[in-house]
Formats: structure tokens, C-alpha cells, sequence
């Protein structure tokens, strides 16, 4: 699970391993990333994790593509109705995540550490925030009667995912999981509700 939306839609072998390579990641960094723990714990054969992977150089990075693709292609076919439903899902996904990582006592600091010192994940790390804001740019875009120039679409894109990014932040740290969801519900409603080439504007 990725925050309650199924990656097993795809390769069911595949997700899997991509969800044990994520979860020693987080519990026990990178440098403990092997091919047999991958293996142990995901019950499988070394022959089978090199069907889907070239080779461990490779694996983190595809295993977060994977996870990325996935993910977009949810939000990508969903119809959420309403703008604003878009920008609570996205945010309930998004803490969902905090969530399942603090349950399964995964460090958040190792995983951001190697992506910011690794040529090759910081890289592929911002190609993905790049497909994310691109895709809600186009959201907004779809739930909105009215023309929004690309200035707009960015800036209103770029907030929402600074938003959100705090609310994880946060709840990293905070145990009141539903007073923050509380809290997210009423921002997802003051942002959609900003939403406009002349309100955002004015809101500036």
C-alpha cells in the first residue's frame, strides 16, 4: 500500500518488492540494503529480484519510479469531483504515507540524506516532484471554469505542495493524527476556494 492506494494493480511481484525495498530503506537506511535481506523478506528467489531489476544500483531508484508511476497514475485517472476533494485527497494520501512510515518505525532522515547526496536519486527525485506538480497544475486546471495562466497554475501548484509537505512534517512529530487531518480539511477548502487568475491575485 502507498497511502491507501494499491500498487499490486500492476506486477504483483514487482509492487511487492518494491514495498519490502522501501521499508528496509526507511528502517534501516541504505547501507543495510542487500540483496539478500530484499530477498528474505520479500520471499523470494535471487533469480527473480534480477528479473525486474538490472542490478542494486538500480533497484532503489526503479523501486521509487515504480512506487511514483503508480501513485500519478492514481490521481491521473481519478475523478474527484470538486477541486477541492482533489486537494484533500492529495494531502490524505500524502499524511497516510507519514503514517505508515512512523507505524513501521522507518526514518524519514536516512531516506532524504542518500536522495540529496546521490547523484542518481536526486536526480530521478526531481523529475518525479516535477510529474507531480505538472499533474496538478492540470487538475486545477480541469476543475476550474475559468482560464488560468501558467503563472498562476505554478504558484498555486507550488503552494499546495509546500503545504502539504509541512502537514507531513508535522505529523512526523505529532500524535494527533486526526486533529491534523481536521486541519487539512478545512486548508484544502481555503486553498480551492483561492483558486482564480483575479482571486489568487488578489489573495497575493
Amino acid at each position: 500500500m502507498f497511502g491507501g492506494i494499491d500498487l499490486s494493480r500492476g506486477d504483483q511481484t514487482k509492487a511487492k518488492i518494491v514495498e519490502v525495498v522501501m521499508k528496509i530503506i526507511a528502517r534501516d537506511g541504505f547501507k543495510d540494503l542487500t540483496t539478500r535481506k530484499i530477498c528474505e523478506e520479500a520471499g523470494i528467489a535471487k533469480g527473480t529480484l534480477y528479473h525486474h531489476f538490472e542490478n542494486m544500483d538500480n533497484v532503489v531508484a526503479e523501486s521509487i519510479r515504480f512506487m511514483h508511476d503508480q501513485a500519478l497514475a492514481y490521481f491521473e485517472n481519478k475523478d474527484f469531483g470538486t477541486l477541492e476533494e482533489f486537494f484533500y485527497t492529495l494531502g490524505d494520501v500524502s499524511m497516510s504515507i507519514v503514517i505508515e512510515q512512523k507505524e513501521n518505525g522507518r526514518r524519514l532522515v536516512s531516506f532524504f540524506d542518500e536522495t540529496v547526496s546521490n547523484p542518481l536519486l536526486y536526480d530521478l527525485q526531481r523529475q518525479t516532484l516535477k510529474d507531480w506538480h505538472d499533474l496538478i497544475c492540470r487538475k486545477i486546471q480541469f476543475y476550474t471554469e475559468e482560464e488560468i495562466s501558467d503563472e498562476v497554475l505554478k504558484e498555486i501548484g507550488t503552494t499546495l505542495y509546500i503545504v502539504v509537505a509541512g502537514f507531513k512534517l508535522v505529523l512526523y512529530f505529532e500524535d494527533d493524527v486526526e486533529m491534523i487531518k481536521s486541519l487539512w480539511k478545512k486548508h484544502s477548502k481555503i486553498l480551492a476556494s483561492h483558486v482564480g487568475e483575479d482571486k489568487w491575485r488578489k489573495w497575493k
